[in-house]
């Protein structure tokens, strides 16, 4: 086998295949038998075209081994390659029924690290064979037991996937408004019947309105502002005569402002100078509406201490502290720290469009709001907030 490895590092693909071939027929240890196999199945993905040749080799390792985890995860991989979901499903769950899940003592080692490379290989192919709530689940599982194990690489993938997906389909992630709900609006502020929809993905822009009488002519600063209507918290402001700016870093997301009348900058929010831009765009000290919506966690809240809150007033903030993606399990507490330092109010917290994967915060300066709506809303919270039960009557 060490002549034959000698050749791989080599990159003499083909003899090197020939010699872990032979090696895995003649030794009569199965763990240096197993080994070979997997060696095989790198070597010949490396030549390329021997897709048949791979599957093979990483079958014939599994028989010689079946308790070791590393056959069972190339396989998930093997098959997620192939778009075929089913069996890249099957094989991430045979590694983590069958096998003891940590690695093998392999002298050349794997590409498989730890027994969370598996479960995700699991979460991912979930998603794609019609397992949407189990994919979910073990990708917050993944988040909550094994976040601090994960190499980067997985830890990124894991939280854009969350972020993602971790609220569910459009249907279960958002929670809108239309005219056809204005009896069941718990929280009805001036010109509501005039709204004919809104765009936010669980009301943050009436909730915003609401807080404000349904003022008119107000002001915003949007730091993500994404999509330019999709789930947007200012195109129904903008649509209601405000005024404001955005913040975008994705060129695509900040090229669709166009088709709007607020400015968006495309840049990193968190490098840009936000007392000269207050200062150019707005008269003043306070400014209605400040949203807070980046990636991940901890670029919100050192966004969030870029603000010349000194100087600057907002009379409502939603902060996304996206709990549910925090590894550290830290930065909800530290912005609720900050803004309660502030002097802010925390009037909706863990805003929840299903209950679950709590994201967001709501926050506002209490002589600066409407004290009747305020004093209602607060009166509504609760540990999470399911905003459809929150804003909606039975």
């Amino acid at each position: 086998m060490r002549l034959a490895r000698w050749y791989e590092v080599l990159g003499h693909l083909s003899p090197a295949c020939g010699f872990y071939l032979r090696a895995a027929e003649l030794s009569e240890d199965d763990d240096l038998s197993y080994e070979c196999m997997l060696r095989l199945y790198y070597c010949f993905g490396a030549l390329g075209d021997r897709e048949y040749t791979c599957e093979n080799a990483l079958k014939s390792a599994l028989k010689m081994k079946p308790i070791n985890p590393e056959a069972y995860f190339l396989l998930s991989q093997f098959y997620e390659r192939k778009g075929n979901w089913m069996d890249s499903y099957l094989y991430a769950s045979l590694g983590l029924e069958l096998t003891e899940r940590k690695p093998s003592r392999l002298a050349f080692g794997s590409s498989y690290e730890s027994e969370y490379m598996l479960i995700f290989q699991k979460a991912v192919a979930a998603w794609w064979y019609g397992k949407p709530t189990e994919s979910r689940m073990l990708l917050r599982l993944l988040m909550d037991d094994y976040g601090p194990l994960m190499n980067e690489s997985y830890l990124k993938l894991v939280q854009s996937n969350l972020s993602r997906l971790g609220s569910g389909n459009e249907t279960d992630s958002s929670v809108r408004y239309d005219r056809s709900k204005y009896e069941q609006f718990k929280f009805k502020f001036e010109g509501l019947e005039r709204v004919e929809k809104n765009y936010s993905q669980v009301c943050q822009d009436l909730f915003v309105l609401a807080m404000l009488g349904g003022k008119r002519e107000g002001t915003y600063l949007e730091i993500g502002a994404a999509h330019s209507h999709h789930n947007s918290n200012t195109a129904l402001l903008e649509e209601l005569g405000w005024k404001g700016i955005g913040v975008e870093l994705k060129r695509d997301l900040a090229d669709q402002h166009a088709s709007r009348k607020n400015r968006v900058i495309c840049a990193d929010a968190l490098s840009l100078d936000y007392s000269s831009i207050l200062s150019e765009n707005f008269e003043g000290e306070i400014i209605d509406y400040l949203q807070l919506d980046i990636e991940p966690p901890k670029n919100t809240f050192d966004a969030m201490l870029s603000i010349p809150f000194e100087k600057y007033k907002f009379r409502v903030i939603t902060y996304e502290h996206d709990h549910y993606v925090d590894m550290t399990k830290s930065y909800r507490e530290k912005s609720r720290r900050y803004l309660s330092s502030l002097g802010y109010t925390l009037v909706v917290n863990d805003v929840s469009p299903s209950g679950e994967c709590s994201f967001e915060d709501w926050w506002v300066l209490e002589d600066l709001v409407d004290p009747e709506m305020l004093a209602k809303m607060r009166s509504q919270a609760s540990k999470i907030n399911e905003i459809k039960n929150f804003v909606y009557s039975d």
